[in-house]
């Protein structure tokens, strides 16, 4: 008997359902269409292990059960975490060498190479490092509304 109801009020307001539907169908079509391309390269590294660093690491009081072993690649070590602290030199030599420039011409900063909602109207290069859980994997995206530039990106800071 709910239902019959349910279905009687849809039938009397067909016309505001069709009417709101259309309109968010509508710009959502026209918003995908004005919106400009970025196109992403994608690089994965996998953080080896140096002998040196377990050494270093069990002189400094690490336990052995944290170090690294060099078997499994999936095992959590806190190379992944020192690589991903010294990236700040590297993105921004990077950004000097693609010579990469914001939305306002100028040389982008490091602090604006992270991917934001806003650069879907507003587009600029963009790079997002990003460690897979517990794995000593890093994965690298590069953004940019120009195909061989996005690559670029990626590879050159894989490298």
């Amino acid at each position: 008997m709910e239902l019959r109801k349910y279905w009687e009020i849809i039938l009397r307001r067909k016309w505001i359902i069709i009417s709101t539907f259309l309109v968010i169908f509508l710009t959502a079509v026209i918003g995908a269409n004005v919106a400009t391309k970025i196109y992403e390269g994608k690089a994965r590294i996998l953080v080896e292990t140096p002998p040196a660093l377990s050494s270093l690491l069990t002189n400094l009081g690490v336990p052995q059960s944290a170090l690294p072993q060099q078997q499994d690649p999936t095992t959590y070590t806190y190379d992944t975490e020192i690589a991903l602290t010294s990236i700040r030199p590297l993105a921004e030599k990077l950004i000097t060498n693609l010579n990469l420039k914001n939305k306002k011409g100028e040389t982008l900063k490091y602090e604006e190479i992270d991917f934001s909602i806003m650069d879907l109207i507003f587009p600029q290069p963009y790079i997002d490092i990003e460690q897979y859980e517990d794995s000593a994997l890093l994965k690298i995206t590069g953004g940019s509304t120009n195909r061989e530039e996005a690559a670029k990106i990626a590879n050159e800071l894989a490298n």
